[in-house]
């Protein structure tokens, strides 16, 4: 039993910005299959705080300390090398000998070495890798032995920055597509850049990524109507979100005579650049950039919501299309990575090519003439939504490959 016990380590746990994270690690907990949660960075210097974890899971926390020096000065890095020697030597031992050889000697290691020993302890049975972003912090983590690892490949990691981060793609395709048990993609469009990147294929699993369950349980049928049109996206102002050629869609909306108003819900670097073109093309009175939200912020305007817009012109995911459906809005997007993944193009979603405002701007057009469609389309997502984007769905899949990896580790020890 105690080989399929899972330690969940995390960039940033709990995250106030991703709750559905913090609802699967409650549900792990619930059912004994989760040994220690480790988080990189604690919420209060990362995001603040989140909607909060349970106290049952609270004790399954430990974070990894900030600042070493301090740690050390405190006495308390002395603690932790006595309690990993004692509990977990073989994980110490490699932990040291990997990130001497990945840091290039031990005078650039320690620090990492320090920052990882709370964890050493934990790190044994299954390791599940929860973020790309850890890997890229703590590259000796793949190489601690005695432990099983699964990586969570989410996104960008795997379908945008190989391309062009020659660094990146070799410690993805030398180094975790090699030490990994188990690669979890969270969509079938991620798998596959997967497999072009060389993923072998006996190790890639996909397992559809859920959205907290306060998306279904607080999406009733009672919805803010507004007297015109509310078109709504969420998403990073970032060059890949496409956010350009939504803005450009609402101008040629805005020359047919169509009223409506458009809310954009995010930060990013590019929101002075969007602001500028919202300006230059007289749309002030017509969209409004509202800055990041919490999820209770996304729901307030989801119930706004007539038509949700998702113009990205590279996405590997889109969860925020995933939150519109269970929330019953009808959905414009481009076609494009992970989306086609999400969407049911013709039954939840109005789905077009990426760089063309016009045909955006069509969609839209087509909804607003069209409220019976667009409302079968908003059932239809709800529908859609229910059946596959449940936190339950989720851990039951990550249950399944948990036990499966830890009875292939029970059968070859007794051989």
């Amino acid at each position: 039993m105690s080989d399929s016990l899972v330690t969940l380590m995390y960039l940033t746990f709990p995250s106030f910005t991703e709750p559905y994270l913090i609802e699967v690690a409650e549900a792990l907990v619930q059912q004994g299959k989760v040994r220690a949660i480790i988080s990189a960075t604690s919420p209060d210097i990362a995001h603040g705080a989140s909607n909060g974890p349970s106290r049952e899971l609270r004790r399954h926390i430990y974070y990894l300390p900030y600042n070493p020096i301090i740690h050390i000065i405190k006495w308390r890095f002395f603690l932790d090398f006595a309690h990993a020697m004692i509990s977990n030597p073989r994980a110490l031992m490699s932990l040291i000998s990997a990130s001497r050889k990945v840091r290039k000697g031990l005078r650039n290691a320690w620090y990492h070495i320090v920052r990882l020993l709370p964890a050493v302890p934990y790190l044994r049975g299954i390791l599940h890798i929860q973020s790309s972003g850890l890997i890229k912090v703590f590259p000796e983590l793949l190489e601690i032995d005695g432990v099983d690892i699964i990586v969570t490949l989410r996104g960008m990691e795997t379908s945008v920055t190989p391309y062009y981060d020659d660094v990146w793609r070799g410690v993805l395709t030398e180094a975790v597509f090699r030490r990994a048990a188990i690669l979890h993609f969270v969509s079938d469009f991620l798998r596959e850049e997967g497999y072009r990147l060389g993923a072998p294929r006996d190790k890639a699993v996909v397992i559809r990524q859920s959205i907290s369950e306060r998306f279904f349980t607080l999406n009733g049928d009672v919805r803010d109507e507004d007297p015109i049109p509310v078109i709504l996206s969420v998403g990073r102002l970032v060059w890949f979100k496409g956010f350009q050629y939504a803005i450009q869609a609402a101008a040629i909306l805005k020359d047919r005579g169509r009223e409506f108003r458009y809310l954009i819900v995010g930060g990013g670097e590019l929101k002075p650049f969007l602001q500028l073109l919202i300006d230059h093309l007289g749309l002030r009175d017509y969209i409004e950039l509202l800055g990041p939200q919490s999820s209770d912020g996304v729901m307030t305007m989801l119930r706004r919501a007539s038509i949700f817009l998702c113009p990205s012109i590279c996405e590997s995911l889109g969860r925020q299309l995933m939150e519109a459906q269970a929330f019953g809005v009808p959905v414009v997007a481009t076609n494009v990575g992970g989306i086609c993944d999400n969407v049911s193009d013709g039954e939840t979603a109005l789905c077009v090519p990426p760089f063309e405002p016009e045909k955006l701007a069509d969609k839209i057009e087509y909804l607003m003439d069209n409220p019976d469609v667009a409302q079968e389309m908003g059932r239809a997502g709800k529908t859609r939504a229910q059946r596959l984007f449940r936190v339950k769905n989720e851990v039951l899949d990550l249950t399944a490959i948990y036990s499966e990896l830890g009875n292939t580790k029970a059968s070859d020890g007794s051989k």
